[in-house]
């Protein structure tokens, strides 16, 4: 009994792979075109797997997943772009959305004559960078943040890398 049980969950668990593959392909398919070589596949299909836990743990580890993944986007973009080194993620974010960014705790005004992210994708990269590294650290929040906060971060995700791989093949 054990074993048909053991055979029947690994059944479930490949048909649910299988769905995710399916209605996220454009995504999966993106990231693997930008990673080729990577494990960036195996940890959406993680993150997306979760993405419905109630479970703290899972919740921040997929958050933590989360930004390890839009981190590697968003230095695929500075590469490209040739961001100025050394900035951190915010005025990574605020070069790119054509905006001034600081820079050594100065003001910096940006050389960008058309800003590379249009302004939603500035938002949901900000969204993304506070959420995900908000995770990333201990958190001795009060009410910790839910399975809510995961699906939208996770959404935020498959936008940015949808973006990032239909600006890549311009």
């Amino acid at each position: 009994n054990s074993l048909l049980l053991q055979k029947v969950q690994s059944g479930i668990s490949a048909l649910d792979e299988s769905t995710l593959r399916q209605k996220f392909q454009a995504e999966i398919r993106q990231l693997n075109k930008l990673f080729p070589s990577s494990n960036r596949e195996r940890e959406l299909l993680t993150i997306l797997r979760r993405m419905h836990s109630m479970d703290i743990v899972q919740v921040q580890n997929a958050l933590n997943t989360i930004r390890k993944i839009f981190e590697a986007l968003l230095d695929t973009v500075c590469e490209e772009q040739d961001v100025p080194s050394r900035l951190d993620r915010k005025a990574q974010i605020d070069y790119l959305s054509g905006r001034k960014y600081y820079q050594n705790n100065t003001r910096q005004d940006n050389p960008l004559n058309q800003p590379v992210f249009p302004e939603y994708l500035q938002h949901s990269a900000l969204a993304l960078w506070r959420l995900s590294s908000a995770a990333s650290h201990l958190n001795n929040d009060a009410i910790a943040c839910t399975k809510n906060t995961s699906i939208g971060a996770t959404h935020l995700l498959l936008d940015f890398v949808n973006w990032v791989g239909v600006w890549m093949d311009e």
